[in-house]
């Protein structure tokens, strides 16, 4: 996956547009996964969710998209390329 966010098209020159974007998060997750060696959503609960008692929050793993609107459907899709 890294060497495909690198290979894509610019949309803009760089310092002329601002665009939003989740790459940076998406390569950061990579990151994390490699240095750790296990999923993300596991590293997030163990090392920041559960430390800080936040327990009612849902990782996108946990999501049941049967029920979800359209677009989060599709950004489960997305996350899971």
């Amino acid at each position: 996956m890294p060497t495909e966010i690198a290979n894509l098209d610019l949309k803009f020159e760089p310092g002329t547009m601002f665009n939003y974007s989740n790459t940076g998060y998406v390569l950061l997750s990579l990151i994390v996964e490699k240095y750790r060696g296990k999923d993300f959503d596991d590293v997030l609960r163990e090392r920041l969710l559960t430390p800080l008692e936040m327990n009612k929050t849902l990782l996108t793993s946990e999501l049941d998209f049967r029920y979800a609107s359209c677009d989060a459907r599709i950004l489960s899709i997305l996350i899971s390329v």
